[in-house]
């Protein structure tokens, strides 16, 4: 699973009803592995079930069809 929470810099409240989608970062694709939306809290939860060993990937945060942020990780899956 890939967690996080989406916070405004200033105030530091959580940010509701932002998409976040999860990207491979090496090999871009038409669709994205998962999508979801932030919470009223700002917290959200994806599963990528795709996921075998280590992948690096791109976290796009969008408010309605504008791109706030995006962010490279690198996820392991660990069960």
């Amino acid at each position: 699973n890939v967690t996080g929470h989406v916070v405004d810099e200033s105030s530091g409240q959580g940010i509701p009803s932002l998409r976040i989608e999860v990207w491979p970062a090496q090999t871009p694709g038409r669709q994205p592995l998962a999508r979801t939306t932030t919470g009223a809290d700002g917290r959200f939860a994806l599963e990528i079930s795709s996921l075998t060993g280590t992948m690096d990937i791109v976290l796009k945060v969008y408010a309605e069809d504008k791109l706030l942020a995006h962010v490279g990780k690198q996820i392991r899956r660990t069960d």
